[in-house]
């Protein structure tokens, strides 16, 4: 028995994308089975799996699981395939850009309103191009209609992302709502080993907890109360007087984590024409209120004719300089956002030492130069009394210009301490981007 234990293939894997206090796990392995199948797996952790997520449809059940890498503790792990299900439904599949810079891509498919077992796919283009076109041999109206185990059908297939326009996979977790992102969260697997070490701690407590309580005397009991009311009651205080030293609100908790606001500005920048009536982007930028537009007119284009097209096509009023006479059209797009509090983070941030050395390193791996400048606090005006708290953090502000897409520059970043204010583009007459990305690190002082 121990021998075919050991036998046992470790499954590859996988790495955990974070968005927020969210973090989404691709490359899962699926299987189908049915209902006695899925008892007998309570406590089943093949190929070491960690985290599990069941899905069924009518008589159709499917388990998918996972050895996620590098966990945070409170992360909260997801499904990037179910959110997929999610969003798109029943009969879909789509190749998702991961890291344009590495090669890595995603294939996602659904058959019969459930994840497939050929889908959640990782790995360079050619090979997730080979694993569409398995799926799409496999699901081909022609095929055997005996495999009802596997749910397929002669339903027809829609594609919804292609390798020839890429799409980051930040789109698919999206707008999900929160009974959406509870249907697509990973339960973590007990093995009888976790179950052992959680019960020996309990029954050991248990059984000196009730020796204790038959050795010792009123009196004793009586006086080791006293001694925790006074432990307590100096923790407190110690406490209240360091709450005191630290009251200046934390400026990173009150602005949108670095994922989120990637996202919210990848949504819009995907959708937006080039050329609209004859006016062309030339600018735009992200910001916390919205996307801001400047289209530039070009030979024989109408104000008319862009102000019509601009509240046709993206749902918003054109404004225009007309004394300069009017060759510059802009539009604001406001994001849609909601105002959970989860939406928010608050963490702890690391020392400054440790927080510029990741950061810096990150972008020196890209070859990209990133300026740093510390934001002072104003100083204290010699004779007069300094009122003001001394914070425990300390903030930079960095500025960086790339032709590459923020998500690809930002893919993998450890985000804690950092928050964007804005993402500015340039389009040039040859369809050219160009990246201006700006924002804060916050690092304990």
């Amino acid at each position: 028995m121990n021998k075919n234990i050991a036998a046992r293939p470790i499954m590859p894997a996988q790495q955990v994308m974070k968005m927020g206090r969210l973090g989404w796990v691709a490359g899962m392995n699926w299987q189908m089975h049915d209902l006695v199948a899925q008892k007998k797996r309570v406590f089943s952790r093949a190929g070491g799996a960690t985290h599990r997520l069941k899905l069924s449809v009518k008589s159709q059940h499917i388990s998918g699981q996972a050895r996620p890498l590098g966990v945070q503790p409170g992360l909260r792990l997801c499904s990037l395939a179910a959110a997929y299900l999610a969003r798109e439904g029943g009969s879909h599949y789509g190749i998702y850009q991961l890291d344009a810079k590495n090669d890595k891509w995603l294939f996602l498919a659904t058959t019969g309103g459930l994840p497939s077992v050929m889908g959640d796919i990782i790995g360079t283009l050619n090979e997730v191009l080979s694993a569409q076109q398995r799926f799409l041999d496999f699901n081909a109206p022609e095929s055997s209609t005996s495999l009802t185990s596997l749910s397929l059908t002669s339903t027809a297939l829609n594609c919804t992302a292609t390798s020839e326009t890429p799409v980051c996979w930040q789109t698919l977790t999206t707008g999900l709502s929160r009974q959406a992102i509870r249907a697509t969260t990973l339960g973590r697997l007990l093995s009888g080993r976790t179950i052992a070490c959680f019960a020996l701690p309990v029954l050991l407590g248990s059984t000196a907890f009730w020796y204790w309580g038959n050795q010792l005397d009123k009196a004793e009991m009586v006086g080791k109360v006293a001694q925790a009311k006074a432990l307590l009651e100096l923790q407190s205080q110690n406490v209240t007087e360091s709450t005191k030293e630290e009251n200046l609100p934390h400026p990173w908790a009150s602005i949108w984590p670095t994922p989120y606001f990637l996202s919210q500005c990848l949504v819009v920048r995907q959708r937006l024409p080039v050329t609209l009536t004859g006016w062309r982007l030339a600018y735009g930028e992200c910001v916390s209120e919205g996307m801001r537009l400047r289209y530039v007119a070009t030979a024989a284009s109408t104000i008319a004719d862009f102000s019509r097209r601009a509240r046709e096509l993206l749902g918003q009023d054109a404004y225009f300089n007309l004394e300069e006479g009017g060759q510059n059209g802009d539009v604001l797009i406001p994001f849609v956002t909601t105002d959970s509090p989860s939406l928010w983070r608050d963490e702890k941030i690391p020392p400054s030492a440790v927080q510029l050395m990741q950061f810096i390193s990150h972008f020196q791996r890209r070859n990209i130069s990133v300026l740093l400048n510390e934001v002072k606090p104003p100083p204290v005006v010699p004779g007069q009394e300094n009122t003001i708290p001394s914070q425990g953090w300390r903030e930079f502000t960095f500025t960086f210009t790339t032709k590459s897409s923020p998500e690809g520059v930002l893919a993998s970043i450890d985000d804690i301490g950092l928050r964007l204010t804005s993402i500015a583009f340039t389009l040039n007459p040859q369809s050219q981007f160009e990246y201006t990305i700006k924002g804060s690190l916050y690092a304990q002082n």
